[in-house]
C-alpha cells in the first residue's frame, strides 16, 4: 500500500517577470491525469515526457506533454518510475497577465500491469 501526503504546492512552476511588471498572484489550474511516462530528461531544468491515450470522434489519439519538473520531484520520479510505467500526474498551470507556465507538480506511481496479462481499454 502506498501512502501519499498532499502538501500544498507552493511554487511548482517558476515564471520570470518582465522588467517593470508588477508581481501579482497568478491564477492556478491543477489537473490530475493518468498517463504513461515516455521520457525523462535530466538537466536544469529537468523535464518528464508523458503520454495519455484517448479517443476523439471514435478514433484513437495520443496526447504527449513535455513538462518542466522541479529537481527534487525529478529525482523521486527517476528513482521510482520506469519508462512505460503509468502514473497519476498532478499538472499545474500558472497564468499571469502576459505568460503562463505548466509543470509536473506531483505524481503517484500506479501498479504495473503484470507481464503476460491482457489490458482491456
Amino acid at each position: 500500500m502506498y501512502l501519499r501526503m498532499r502538501l500544498p504546492i507552493q511554487s511548482a512552476c517558476h515564471l520570470s517577470h518582465a522588467a517593470g511588471e508588477r508581481e501579482v498572484m497568478p491564477h492556478r489550474d491543477e489537473v490530475h491525469i493518468r498517463a504513461t511516462v515516455v521520457g525523462l530528461t535530466p538537466g536544469e531544468p529537468a523535464f518528464v515526457t508523458i503520454r495519455r491515450d484517448a479517443r476523439h470522434d471514435g478514433k484513437p489519439r495520443s496526447l504527449v506533454l513535455k513538462l518542466q519538473t522541479p529537481a527534487d520531484l525529478f529525482a523521486r520520479l527517476f528513482n521510482e518510475v520506469e519508462i512505460g510505467q503509468e502514473i497519476e500526474a498532478t499538472i499545474v498551470t500558472e497564468w499571469r497577465k502576459a505568460s503562463y507556465a505548466t509543470c509536473l507538480a506531483d505524481f503517484l506511481t500506479l501498479a504495473a500491469t503484470p507481464s503476460g496479462s491482457v489490458r482491456v481499454a
